[in-house]
């Protein structure tokens, strides 16, 4: 297929031309743009099966849509789309060994990272209020979006499609009703992009 002109697969491959980006660079962005839409699209259904277990949510978040924030977090904090991050451990500028020993590589699991009960208070409990304490998410404990050199660049993009999609949802404007759920979704380990379990979520024209 040929791009179209000024698209972004268009401009990935001028610069691929001009030699400022290789053919591994290339693969790499468009496998990043692929996965990034499984997991938007993960984290969306995982909000809208909470907002449907717990109305209460949908209630105040109607009545206060600065509380949208603060779910999405929890969300993200339970169902991380992301189940694990690898990371390259380098030698430190001696040349030496870094904190990890010799092993160059390893895997953080936000799954357990995010339900550790050493810093997380009832960690299984889904409690949006948590982040109402701006230093909640301060640390190396939050992690949906990754952290160092491969922090995800469109965790701001996703954060904010995420609260303004779950307002929507909530406000009177929303042309849908979300029906009551008897629990909330299954979270699982697993693979690297995973969907709830239980993903069943019905609704109601208003």
């Amino acid at each position: 297929a040929v791009p179209r002109e000024g698209s972004w697969l268009s401009t990935l491959l001028d610069l691929r031309d001009q030699g400022k980006l290789t053919q591994a660079q290339v693969n790499g962005e468009v496998t990043s743009m692929l996965v990034a839409s499984f997991s938007l699209s993960s984290a969306l259904g995982s909000a809208l099966l909470c907002l449907a277990a717990l109305p209460r949510y949908q209630r105040r978040i109607r009545d206060d849509p600065d509380f949208a924030r603060c779910f999405v977090m929890e969300v993200l904090r339970l169902y991380p789309p992301f189940r694990q991050f690898g990371y390259e451990q380098l030698p430190d500028e001696q040349g030496g060994k870094g904190p990890m020993g010799a092993s160059g590589e390893f895997v953080i699991s936000t799954y357990a990272l995010h339900r550790k009960a050493d810093h997380w208070d009832l960690p299984r409990k889904f409690m949006p209020e948590r982040f109402l304490d701006p230093d909640a998410a301060k640390g190396f404990r939050f992690l949906p979006f990754g952290m160092g050199k491969r922090l995800c660049p469109g965790r701001w993009f996703s954060l904010s499609l995420l609260e303004e999609a779950v307002k929507y949802i909530c406000s009177d404007e929303s042309h849908i009703v979300l029906c009551r759920r008897d629990r909330l979704p299954t979270g699982h380990r697993g693979c690297l992009v995973s969907f709830a379990v239980d993903d069943s979520l019905t609704y109601r024209a208003r």
